[in-house]
């Protein structure tokens, strides 16, 4: 990136990030506001997975960086709360999905609800150009992670 300062670089890091937690907290405040009990951020970004249809445990560890045992963990407070339940891999026997549970029907609804008045509130903050510039960048595929060789120092 030729002419791009250090600054701008990390500003995306830090952008990206802070922009996410900024979505995830505004969700978590406006959930608990409705009454429902705190989701971490693992439970969290499952819930986000299967909404996107990634439901197979052992993708969402591979995608997030984590183990199979903090997301069987993750999942194990969502199946409690009766958010999602642990359904049988149709196309793998020895395998499980996670699925939503018909329980957590009304927490969906809030959460989709409260995510829908998220963007409405960024399109007002940000503007309609904006907003969508940024949705329509963070769709693109980036490609498989590159491995760089050292520079020489």
């Amino acid at each position: 990136m030729e002419g791009a300062t250090t600054h701008d670089r990390t500003d995306l890091m830090w952008g990206m990030l802070r922009g996410f937690s900024w979505l995830e907290r505004c969700l978590q405040e406006n959930l608990a506001a409705r009454g429902w009990p705190p989701n971490g951020g693992t439970e969290s970004q499952i819930m986000t997975f299967v909404a996107a249809g990634i439901n197979r445990p052992a993708e969402i560890a591979r995608r997030l960086g984590l183990s199979r045992q903090a997301i069987h963990k993750a999942t194990k407070v969502l199946v409690e709360r009766q958010l999602v339940n642990l359904d049988d891999d149709p196309s793998d026997g020895r395998g499980k999905v996670i699925v939503f549970a018909p329980g957590g029907a009304a927490h969906r609804d809030d959460a989709t609800e409260i995510v829908d008045q998220i963007m409405d509130e960024l399109e007002t903050r940000l503007g309609t150009r904006r907003l969508n510039t940024c949705a329509e960048t963070l769709r693109l595929d980036w490609g498989e992670l590159p491995i760089f060789e050292p520079r020489e120092r």
